[in-house]
């Protein structure tokens, strides 16, 4: 439910932030450079793990002040904690430049949505984010926030036990700062959908992060590393299904590859983003699992694909032809291809762009649509201006190719 990069960025993330508090106190200008480069290298990711980035390690800064108060005194603490600040905002500078150009470059809007504070929390203890392709993983999603649960008491509980204080104590605050932003999620932001359902792991990661400052017996940690295999397996048990009918509907889509010349332009119409299987069952029932399977098609040549919806959005790095984006120029009445069911002037794109639709790529189509007036308009174009070419196996895929092409 969410880009690649968006999970890329977690990983950075927990990189940066270990690199940062392990070579806190060191100065030098090469490690300030490194941390720069981490920086930049998340900040290329996807802002969801740069966001709390900077806050864990805010936080983990102003609790070191507070420990190092109590154990050294005000004056050598507050003149440590100005160094590492100092030297924190020198490595994040290209990251901030960065980010501010973009920060100024979007158009920003008010987010009117109020937050449902029980309904967020209940998927919160149900960490609904883990189920990701098919219901039948809601079972080992809870397993696991009762795990994280237990694990958390059990930290408490030893952190009593031992009266003692942390330098990583600063993980408190952190954990407060994730459930205020978790219950006012930035959606208007990030730009993206499902911020929400994304930030649903990050509590979890928090409460992760401050148990493993308790010393748990070695009994426990193996405990610990054996409960998480066996949810790892749990998980697998049920997505490895629902992934290999995926990898066959994807086989099968790109079936039709040897069909498409090795420079095309290729407007797909997708009457189901969550896939079925031959025998009519659906394959994801969480999840928008096909709504890009046919970009596959322009791994291996130089193809213009119309649901490339980077291209749509101002907000994604990269650089588009607006007077012949595929969403703008086969709309009819505000409504194009990316609608269900879908709907294409596809005749009158040349006229508008001077260019040429070669193919029209077919996905999932069933008769359930056939008395749709998008579904009528889309034939009668086809039968005007298209061929159909090839049919795959179990007729997931009907590629039609422009008549003169």
């Amino acid at each position: 439910m969410g880009f690649f990069n968006n999970s890329l960025s977690l990983m950075l993330w927990f990189w940066l932030a270990g690199w940062w508090w392990h070579k806190r106190d060191d100065f030098r200008l090469g490690t300030l450079i490194k941390t720069a480069l981490l920086m930049l290298l998340l900040y290329s990711a996807h802002p969801m793990g740069l966001s709390f980035a900077g806050m864990m390690m805010a936080a983990m800064l102003a609790g070191l002040l507070l420990y190092e108060t109590n154990m050294k005194g005000w004056t050598q603490s507050r003149d440590l904690f100005l160094k590492r600040l100092k030297g924190l905002v020198l490595s994040a500078l290209p990251m901030l430049l960065l980010f501010l150009e973009f920060a100024f470059r979007r158009e920003w809007s008010t987010d009117n949505n109020t937050p449902d504070v029980k309904d967020t929390l209940e998927k919160i203890g149900r960490l609904t984010s883990l189920v990701t392709l098919n219901h039948d993983e809601s079972g080992w999603a809870i397993a696991t926030s009762v795990a994280c649960g237990l694990l958390l008491i059990a930290a408490i509980m030893l952190r009593i036990r031992e009266r003692r204080f942390a330098p990583a104590d600063g993980l408190i605050l952190f954990f407060g700062l994730v459930i205020y932003s978790i219950l006012n999620p930035p959606s208007s932001f990030s730009g993206g959908l499902e911020v929400p359902f994304r930030m649903g792991l990050i509590p979890f990661f928090a409460i992760m992060f401050w148990a493993a400052t308790a010393q748990f017996p070695a009994w426990a940690k193996l405990a610990v590393q054996t409960v998480a295999l066996v949810l790892t397996l749990g998980f697998l048990s049920v997505r490895m299904p629902v992934l290999r009918n995926a990898s066959d509907y994807a086989k099968e889509i790109y079936s039709c590859n040897g069909a498409i010349n090795a420079r095309a332009t290729i407007l797909t119409l997708n009457y189901d983003w969550t896939g079925h299987t031959p025998e009519g069952q659906p394959i994801a029932d969480r999840i928008w699992l096909f709504n890009h399977v046919d970009c596959y098609l322009g791994a291996s040549r130089s193809a213009v694909i119309s649901d490339n919806y980077e291209a749509n959005y101002w907000y994604f790095p990269t650089i588009a032809r607006w007077n012949t984006n595929m969403y703008q120029q086969t709309d009819k009445d505000g409504i194009n291809f990316d609608n269900r069911p879908p709907r294409a002037d596809m005749l009158s794109y040349n006229r508008r762009t001077s260019q040429q639709i070669d193919y029209v790529l077919m996905l999932s189509y069933t008769d359930e649509f056939k008395d749709h007036e998008y579904t009528k308009e889309i034939f009668s174009q086809l039968e005007q201006g298209f061929e159909q070419i090839f049919v795959s196996e179990h007729k997931r895929a009907v590629l039609y190719k422009r008549r003169g092409l």
